[in-house]
């Protein structure tokens, strides 16, 4: 790097240079040239807005978006948010505690009007739900 001037850099010319960096890189594949020779360095003088972070935005709609799910069969109804409150709550009727609760799978069997649920991988036949 003999031979090159250091100048102050300006926080604005920082990031014109990093918005325009796979440009940058295009330029650098350009042929070495011969040495002797001295190039000038051409300095932009439009300025151009920062970009907008909009994926950003959209992620932030997305988290913020809330779903309901409902069964419906044969007249009756019930939401995913009820039958797992709801097998929580007759799984600490049974004596445990829901602090035990690291997996709560909710089996729908619409036909019964029932769903049956596994807490921890573990099923038994009277971890069942009536909506």
């Amino acid at each position: 790097m003999a031979g090159v001037k250091k100048t102050p850099v300006k926080a604005e010319e920082v990031m014109e240079e990093t918005a325009k960096a796979p440009e940058a890189a295009e330029e650098k594949k350009e042929p070495a040239k011969k040495p002797g020779r001295k190039t000038a360095v051409k300095k932009e003088t439009t300025k151009e807005p920062a970009a907008k972070k909009e994926p950003a935005a959209k992620k932030k709609a997305a988290e913020e978006t809330k779903a309901s799910v409902y069964i419906q069969f044969d007249g009756g109804e019930a939401s995913v948010d009820t039958l797992v409150s709801a097998a929580k709550q007759a799984y600490a009727a049974l004596g445990h505690k829901e602090e035990e609760i690291k997996t709560l799978d909710v089996y729908v069997k619409p036909q019964e009007h029932a769903a049956y649920y596994a807490v921890n991988g573990e099923g038994s036949e009277e971890f069942r739900i009536e909506y």
